[in-house]
C-alpha cells in the first residue's frame, strides 16, 4: 500500500507539471525574440519584447475536449502574432508510441505551421505518412489552440475548430496487431519453448516498442467512470476486449503470451542464472498484497477519480519517450527481481492480472511445464 502511495502521488506531481507548462516554456514558440517578457491572463500567455507585445501563447489543455491522438490526450503548444498568424507549434506532452511521434517531427511537420493565418483550416497540410492518426491530431489541435488564442487575446472572429474524436485505425498497426495475437494464441495453445519464446519477442517488438499498448488498470479504471479507456486508438480497445474475454474461458493468452512487460520479464528470467524462491508464508502476505492494491487502485480510480492511482503500473514507461527517470528506475528495478523470481510483478503484485483472474474465476498460470499457476508456485525450470 506504501508502494502505491508512493509511485501514484510520483506520477501524480509529474503528470501536474507537465500538464501546467510555466509561461516561459512558451518562449520556444518565440524563439527569434532575445529575454522575453511573460504575462498570463485567463489561460492566455502574452509575450513581450520589451514593451512591444510580439505574441500569446496557450497550452491545447485549456481548450475542451482535449486533443486525442494515436495512443490518448495529447497536449501541444501554439502561438500566434498579433496579426493572427501561427508562430509555432510543439508537442508538450504525450502518450504517442515513440516511433509514431518521431516520424512526425523529423517529417518537419510542425514547421508546416509557422506562418499559416488561423483563418484556414490547414486541410492542405498532409498528414505524414505511418503517423497519419498522431500528425491528423497534432492539425486539428494546433488550430483549434491557435484560434483559442487569436479569438481571446487579439478579438479574430474566427470559428472555433471542433476535434474528430471518433475511433481510428491504420492498416498496418491493425494488421501487425493481428497477426502478432494470433500468434500468441498459437503458441500459448503449441505451449513448446521455441514458439513461447518467439511470442514473447514478437510482443515486446509489436505491443511494446512499435504500438506501445498494454492492458493496464488506468483502461479499467476509466471503464468504471464510463470514460473512453484508449484515445482514438483501436487497438487498446481490441486488446482490452480481448484479454478478458480469453480470461472468461480459463484461456490466459495475454498474461501468458501477449503482455509486453510479462514477455520480458519471462526472457529475463530464462537468460539469467540463479533463481529467489519466496516462503509458502511470504507468497500468502504478497497474494494478499495484490489484492489490497486492486482494491486500492479500485477506490481512488474507480470511485474517486483519482488518476493517478492507476496509473503506477510499469507497463509502459519503458516504451514511452517521455518517462521520468524515477519511474523508469522503477520499471527497471521490477525487471531486476523477476530475473531472479519468474513473474515477479505479474504474480505478485499486478492488479491488471487480478482483474483477468477474476475473470477466469481462478488463478491465472503461465503455461508450459511445471508451471502451476500465477498464484502458487511459477518457478518453471529454466531450459
Amino acid at each position: 500500500m506504501l508502494l502505491l502511495l508512493v509511485v501514484s502521488n510520483g506520477i501524480r506531481r509529474f503528470d501536474e507539471a507537465q500538464s501546467r507548462p510555466d509561461p516561459k516554456d512558451f518562449q520556444v514558440l518565440f524563439s527569434d525574440v532575445s529575454d522575453p517578457a511573460f504575462r498570463e491572463e485567463a489561460g492566455i500567455t502574452a509575450v513581450f519584447s520589451g514593451d512591444r507585445e510580439i505574441g500569446a501563447a496557450a497550452s491545447s489543455d485549456r481548450t475542451a475536449p482535449v486533443v486525442k491522438g494515436y495512443g490518448g490526450e495529447l497536449s501541444l503548444l501554439a502561438g500566434v502574432s498579433p496579426d493572427g498568424r501561427l508562430s509555432a507549434v510543439r508537442v508538450w506532452d504525450h502518450r504517442e508510441s515513440p516511433a509514431y511521434l518521431r516520424a512526425v517531427l523529423e517529417s518537419g511537420f510542425l514547421e508546416r505551421f509557422q506562418g499559416r493565418d488561423v483563418g484556414d483550416d490547414f486541410s492542405d497540410i498532409e498528414a505524414v505518412t505511418g503517423a497519419t492518426i498522431t500528425s491528423e491530431a497534432i492539425r486539428k489541435g494546433a488550430l483549434r489552440t491557435a484560434r483559442h488564442v487569436a479569438n481571446g487575446r487579439y478579438g479574430r472572429a474566427v470559428p472555433s475548430s471542433e476535434i474528430d474524436a471518433s475511433f481510428q485505425a491504420d492498416i498496418v498497426s491493425l494488421s501487425l496487431f493481428l497477426s502478432a495475437f494470433a500468434f500468441a494464441i498459437v503458441a500459448f495453445r503449441r505451449k513448446t519453448i521455441g514458439f513461447r519464446v518467439a511470442s514473447w519477442l514478437v510482443s515486446i517488438v509489436v505491443f511494446g516498442i512499435f504500438l506501445n499498448v498494454s492492458v493496464s488498470f488506468s483502461q479499467i479504471a476509466a471503464l468504471l467512470r464510463l470514460e473512453n479507456p484508449g484515445g482514438v486508438q483501436l487497438e487498446p480497445i481490441l486488446l482490452l476486449f480481448l484479454a478478458p474475454a480469453f480470461a472468461l474461458f480459463r484461456k490466459p493468452v495475454y498474461c501468458a503470451q501477449v503482455c509486453p512487460f510479462g514477455a520480458m520479464q519471462e526472457l529475463l528470467f530464462r537468460a539469467i542464472p540463479g533463481r529467489l524462491s519466496p516462503s509458502p508464508g511470504l507468497r500468502r502476505i504478497f497474494r494478499g498484497l495484490r489484492w489490497g492494491i486492486l482494491a486500492a487502485a479500485v477506490l481512488g480510480a474507480g470511485v474517486l477519480a483519482y488518476e493517478p492511482a492507476a496509473n503506477f503500473e510499469p507497463f509502459g514507461w519503458l516504451f514511452s519517450a517521455n518517462t521520468p527517470f524515477v519511474l523508469l528506475l522503477f520499471a527497471l528495478l521490477v525487471l531486476a527481481v523477476s530475473a531472479f523470481s519468474r513473474r515477479f510483478w505479474c504474480r505478485l503484485f499486478c492488479p491488471t492480472g487480478a482483474c483477468l483472474e477474476l475473470c477466469a474465476r481462478r488463478p491465472i498460470g503461465f503455461g508450459g511445464k511445471g508451471d502451476r499457476t500465477a498464484r502458487d508456485e511459477g518457478e518453471e525450470e529454466r531450459p
